[in-house]
Order: structure tokens, then C-alpha cells, then sequence
């Protein structure tokens, strides 16, 4: 089990080759016994698609547990989040330093070279799908 991710959820529909599946993720804050004074504890639902090559086994409304790999988490956070932070500094020190560009142009370059990273990976959706791909555990 060690470097895996476990989600309960419940199929909310069943296609070709895959099950769609809600989960309610709840944050740590939300198993404490004090979540109920200090309002801290948030729970978000979300739907997953998961791969099923035998969807005739699933009913919607059935509940399935669902299973992924726990690196998947922290490639998530490096595509999303790190490689573009780091994009948008570089970007910025080297419009201002090497280009002489004034902060507000270097800012928008920074901004411009990000969201070009965002519509950059949206290119690889369909690759991405399959490599953060959960399953049905029995």
C-alpha cells in the first residue's frame, strides 16, 4: 500500500472503458476533533475518470474504491505549479537584466511566458490523462 493513493467513492456513470467516479477529499483538518471550532476543515467533491476495461461489472451508484500511484501528486505539483514559477522568475531576471527591460515589461513577459506553459500543456491533455490514471481496486 505504501506509495499509493486510496479514494471511497461512488460511480456516477459507466462509458465504453472507463467509470466516472465522485470522491469527497477532505483535508487533514477534517479528521480533527476540533474541526467543528476553529472552521478550518474544508471537504471538496470531485469526479474522477477512471480506466475500467470491464465497465459491465460497475452500476452507477455502486461504490468502488479507487486507487493511484502517491507520486502522481507531486508530478501534479511540479507541472502546475514549480516549473512555472520558476519559468516566470527566470523570464523576469533575464528581461530585466540581460534585456534592460523596465519591471512592468519584464512583469508581463514573466505572465506572458506562463500562461504559455498553461496553453502549452493543455496541448499534452489527452497524454497526461492516461499517465495520472487511477483504477479500481478490488
Amino acid at each position: 500500500m505504501a506509495g499509493k493513493i486510496r479514494h471511497s467513492g461512488v460511480v456516477e456513470s459507466v462509458e465504453a472503458s472507463k467509470l466516472m467516479v465522485r470522491i469527497v477529499q477532505t483535508s487533514a483538518c477534517a479528521a480533527c476533533g476540533a474541526r467543528g471550532l476553529c472552521h478550518a476543515a474544508e471537504s471538496k467533491e470531485k469526479l474522477i475518470e477512471v480506466s475500467a476495461p470491464e465497465t459491465g461489472r460497475f452500476a452507477v451508484g455502486q461504490t468502488v474504491t479507487i486507487e493511484g500511484k502517491a507520486a502522481f501528486g507531486m508530478k501534479a505539483v511540479r507541472l502546475a505549479f514549480l516549473y512555472p514559477l520558476l519559468l516566470l522568475m527566470a523570464v523576469m531576471i533575464l528581461a530585466t537584466r540581460l534585456g534592460g527591460a523596465s519591471e512592468p515589461v519584464s512583469a508581463l513577459a514573466g505572465i506572458a511566458a506562463v500562461a504559455a506553459w498553461y496553453i502549452g500543456l493543455s496541448f499534452f491533455k489527452d497524454r497526461l490523462r492516461t499517465t495520472f490514471s487511477f483504477h479500481v481496486v478490488e
